[in-house]
């Protein structure tokens, strides 16, 4: 039983078993998933004070949800190194940021001060749509800035605002021809 108590007492500790499992996992595969990688940030963003969760709703591990919980609950870490337990009482504050709420557990909505303390952000209209979207394929993508302009108005004609859609149709597309097919085949498929 002594044995068992530290990693008990430690909401890290399934986190770190997890994280282990998975750098295996990483060695046969080329890429990591993203829960993995926010999960690392989270441990050590929690000692420096703050913890930012970027697209929350991907953390599906049932183990690493409720260590996020368990540290937005009690402000606290328990380190667990060879067999003794160091209680760290943080005032760690979480925010977190993500794109589909209904996939949110209730539990961790509460934790953030409920559905009051949601922030929506209002979306684009369709002038601020073709900056952003030019600028982020020009700067993000290196898409040439006519080509980049093309894409953004061919997003608006089908009544699309979402600048990640416009990224993966200037990837499909790679230029005006491409262009033409892909938004015909979106059409298409709506319709």
């Amino acid at each position: 039983m002594p044995d068992r108590l530290p990693h008990l007492l430690d909401p890290w500790h399934e986190v770190r078993k997890g994280l282990a499992a998975r750098e295996v996992e990483h060695r046969e595969h080329t890429r990591r998933p993203a829960e993995v990688r926010v999960l690392e940030q989270v441990e050590k963003d929690a000692l420096a004070g703050d913890v930012l969760v970027d697209e929350v709703e991907t953390i599906t591990n049932p183990r690493d949800y409720a260590t996020l919980l368990h540290l937005m609950e009690n402000q606290q870490v328990v380190e667990a190194k060879y067999g003794r337990h160091n209680i760290v009482p943080l005032s760690t504050s979480v925010f977190a940021a993500g794109n589909d709420l209904s996939r949110l557990d209730p539990a961790l909505i509460s934790r953030f001060g409920g559905p009051k303390c949601v922030v929506h952000f209002k979306e684009y209209t369709p002038k601020e749509f073709l900056e952003v979207t030019v600028n982020v394929l020009v700067k993000r993508e290196g898409v040439v800035p006519e080509f980049a302009r093309k894409v953004a108005e061919a997003m608006l004609s089908i009544q699309t605002l979402d600048v990640r859609a416009a990224v993966h149709v200037a990837r499909l597309a790679e230029d005006e021809d491409g262009l033409a097919v892909v938004v015909d085949t979106i059409r298409r498929r709506r319709q």
